[in-house]
């Protein structure tokens, strides 16, 4: 069986790069042992293919100076070229299904917020996600729901038949697990606290509508005032759409003291700022699947999302779940938890535990298994 691989967002500091890079990996320890040859396209025409290509080298834990024939693709042509193979599939990564394809493929399904929660994408960005989803249901494509919520949301909202959906959960990378040392990095690189009675309410995101950053903000202004000196947020994250308004909020909860901002950190300083964290707040008003909950949690600090969804359905009991579209209701769960050690201590065992049940191993697996089962169809 032959699997080529869009890579297109490989390079992407976002939650589809970090899901192309960890199932590329996955896979390509997979393969070898199921009889799969992997090779991999661009479809998205990256404006610097050479990182694209050592990206893609350390996803499948090669040196990018090594000299190796290369996997990628050159060009649509060989896709195209690709489908002659009966046994040849398209594993379609960036919500992409060219046109021109007429093979089979697997197609990736992240979330429908484009269709659920229009007013917080652009005009452009929802016409790319439903193009692609109507090209794969037009063409019997077989869809893999990165949560059981988009898996239903497929065929509410889009119509894919059930026997056409599978649902294959993402997972933390390897740097996320718990950080001797943490707080000392922490306190050095950005000159936060961390201990029983400071430290930092930690928040990761794009910067964009879909966040809920707004609410967690009217949250944290809701707390005792001595609280929320003794533990300000600390946001990391960037880009993201429609958000002027946000960016003047931001820095002026910054210039204030309650707030800092700490950039895009790479995965090693993201896990150390988990697991220094006092808590980790994501009240995001919905999600695909919300990686950084397990990221945070297999970091070993507890968890505050929302009570709805693909969070809660990640979350399980390992989190504190609440509605996250009332400030009242998450400024009472954050102090709640502030104020109380041994219920973080509890939801943090718990987490971790629950982390422990995503694994890219078992991610891969179900994609091949996928592909095995969309060519059983024809």
């Amino acid at each position: 069986m032959r699997l080529v691989v869009d890579v297109g967002k490989i390079t992407s500091l976002d939650g589809l790069g970090s899901f192309t890079r960890g199932l590329v990996g996955a896979l390509a320890r997979s393969a070898a042992d199921d009889s799969v040859v992997l090779r991999f396209v661009d479809l998205l025409g990256a404006e610097k293919p050479e990182a694209v290509r050592d990206t893609l080298a350390s996803a499948l834990g090669e040196s990018p100076d090594a000299e190796r024939p290369s996997p990628l693709l050159e060009d649509l042509e060989e896709l195209d070229a690709a489908d002659e193979s009966d046994d040849t599939s398209l594993l379609a990564l960036t919500w992409q299904r060219p046109a021109t394809f007429k093979g089979r493929a697997l197609f990736v399904a992240y979330d429908l917020t484009f269709l659920t929660l229009p007013a917080c994408h652009t005009l452009d960005n929802r016409i790319r996600c439903l193009e692609g989803c109507l090209q794969a249901a037009v063409a019997d494509d077989l869809f893999l729901a990165i949560s059981q919520t988009t898996a239903d949301e497929l065929v509410t909202q889009i119509g894919v038949p059930a026997r056409r959906v599978e649902v294959i959960s993402p997972a933390p990378a390897a740097a996320f697990a718990p950080r001797p040392g943490a707080a000392e990095r922490v306190a050095e690189r950005y000159g936060l606290r961390s201990g029983a009675t400071d430290g930092y309410i930690l928040a990761v995101g794009s910067l964009e509508p879909r966040k809920n950053l707004d609410t967690l903000l009217d949250a944290h202004e809701l707390l005792p005032a001595e609280l929320a000196r003794r533990v300000p947020l600390a946001l990391a994250g960037g880009g993201g759409w429609r958000n002027e308004r946000l960016l003047a909020r931001l820095d002026a909860t910054a210039d204030a003291g309650r707030l800092q901002r700490l950039g895009r950190p790479s995965d090693e300083q993201l896990a150390d700022l988990y697991a220094a964290a006092t808590l980790f707040v994501y009240p995001s008003l919905a999600e695909g699947f919300g990686l950084p909950l397990v990221e945070a949690m297999a970091c070993g600090c507890p968890v505050v999302t929302g009570d709805r969804g693909a969070t809660r359905e990640v979350a399980g009991d390992a989190a504190r779940c609440v509605d996250v579209t009332s400030a009242e209701a998450l400024a009472a769960a954050l102090r709640e938890l502030l104020e109380n050690p041994d219920a973080r201590h509890r939801l943090a065992e718990r987490g971790h535990e629950r982390a422990r049940t995503f694994t890219w191993t078992e991610a891969a697996r179900r994609v091949l298994d996928a592909a095995r089962r969309l060519t059983a169809l024809d």
